[in-house]
């Protein structure tokens, strides 16, 4: 029965994976302007083949561990520039401005991976085998810096009130999905033990599904010619003003203290 769920998710994600691809393809404007999302798409469509026939080919269970260790790290670097870059184009008109908000999403993934691999080594699973124990370290890491992003940009996105731009807001909202759900399998498996096997085993899959289904409709709406359009939907101008209210404010308060 299990195999057969595996089967039926692995197939869904899959074509999923490349109706996102021929979307991005037939829509030439969005796969430039997010060269790293359709990275990651096709990477992840490569993925679940390389590791279908790894699976087949190789009966050493440390070397299939090794392989897909490899590919989850590309996979994690890539899902965190694609993030970079839609945070980018949303927020495009602040890193104009403010030189260190450039520095906001590589400071935050650095800031939790550091956090992420020292709770690996404090707190490890429960009830896992060694390869085991690494598999779901690396992918809470992962998951950890994935849901960090999601979580700076949905707290920017309340402070600033920058109103919804597809298909970027969609990226990240379907990355915040499956990162946070995966997140959580991840938690649980590792405090509870083989108990949540069952979560831990398909969460993951059935949210990542939900992700591609977010992200193929945020790209198959028909926008406006992204070439004529600024990072976000908001005006430059109020943004800018928005921007330099806290350094009038503070040297508002400077002058108010010398004059004291």
């Amino acid at each position: 029965m299990r195999s057969v769920i595996d089967a039926a998710l692995s197939l869904a994600g899959g074509a999923l994976e490349a109706a996102l691809v021929i979307t991005l393809v037939r829509r030439g404007p969005w796969r430039r302007m997010f060269p790293f999302f359709f990275s990651y798409i096709c990477y992840a469509l490569a993925n679940v083949v390389v590791l279908l026939l790894s699976a087949a080919l190789t009966t050493n269970r440390r070397t299939y561990f090794t392989i897909y260790g490899v590919m989850q790290a590309i996979y994690a670097i890539l899902a965190v520039l694609a993030m970079d870059e839609a945070f980018h184009r949303i927020f495009k008109p602040y890193y104009f401005r403010r030189s260190w908000f450039r520095l906001l999403v590589p400071t935050a993934v650095l800031a939790i991976l550091s956090l992420s691999l020292w709770n690996s080594v404090r707190h490890r699973p429960i009830q896992a085998g060694p390869l085991t124990i690494i598999y779901i370290s690396l992918d809470l890491a992962s998951n950890y810096m994935l849901a960090g992003i999601f979580g700076l940009f949905g707290f920017l996105v309340f402070f600033w009130r920058t109103k919804w731009l597809e298909p970027p807001f969609g990226i990240m909202l379907g990355f915040g999905v499956f990162s946070v759900v995966g997140m959580m399998a991840d938690a649980l498996r590792s405090e509870f033990g083989i108990k949540m096997n069952l979560v831990f085993s398909y969460a993951s899959a059935v949210a990542y599904i939900i992700a591609c289904v977010v992200w193929l409709q945020a790209f198959r709406e028909r926008h406006d010619d992204p070439g004529n359009r600024p990072g976000s939907s908001a005006d430059p101008s109020e943004l800018l003003q928005l921007l330099d209210r806290p350094t009038e404010m503070l040297e508002r308060t400077r002058n108010i203290k010398r004059c004291q």
